[in-house]
């Protein structure tokens, strides 16, 4: 015991084994047959492996689930400026969609409106054609001329490759007769 003066030593008796404990970190020659069994923590207190093993997984277990908090938090709080990215995005998309939409009802109105005009100005422009034809086939009948409708069938009638049936022979006839009474009557005035 003369090696332990300067140690305080205390003794104590744990199940069948008898412990020396010192409130230094030094270990006793008694202790070190049981180093693999008994630890010592610094607190003047004697733990074996177990609980010593026991503490460091609850301690471990504490870190881990202290790390998992952090990490659900700051996929939690990724998730949440995901969301916030997504609802932003579908914001733009509404917008650009209700524009785009708004676009093509204009562009229908348009185009609606443009149709209309231009059967309109169809309808004008065959309304003063039909006149422009009625002018001109009185001008040419005035003159003595064969109107165009007379000199077709006439052509139609006398072409050398088409054998013209009966119906057709008897129009042009009828056509060059009056023309010629037309033409006649012409010149008599």
């Amino acid at each position: 015991m003369a090696s332990f003066s300067a140690a305080l030593l205390f003794e104590q008796t744990i199940g069948d084994v008898l412990v020396l404990v010192s409130c230094y970190p030094q270990v006793s020659a008694n202790l070190s047959r049981l180093r693999n069994q008994w630890s010592y923590d610094g607190a003047c207190t004697v733990i074996n492996n177990v609980e010593r093993q026991a503490r460091r997984g609850a301690k471990r277990e504490a870190e881990i689930e202290a790390l998992r908090a952090v990490i659900i938090k700051a996929e939690l709080a990724r998730a949440q400026a995901e969301n916030h990215l997504l609802g932003q995005r579908i914001l733009d998309l509404e917008t650009a969609l209700a524009h785009r939409q708004s676009a093509a009802k204009s562009a229908q109105l348009q185009a609606t409106s443009e149709v209309a005009h231009l059967k309109e100005e169809n309808k004008e422009l065959r309304f003063r054609l039909r006149q422009m034809w009625d002018w001109y086939n009185d001008e040419i009948t005035k003159a003595g001329g064969l109107t165009f409708k007379a000199s077709s069938l006439i052509a139609k009638a006398l072409h050398p490759d088409a054998k013209p049936s009966e119906e057709i022979r008897l129009e042009a006839f009828k056509a060059f007769s009056a023309w010629k009474s037309d033409r006649d009557a012409a010149k008599r005035t």
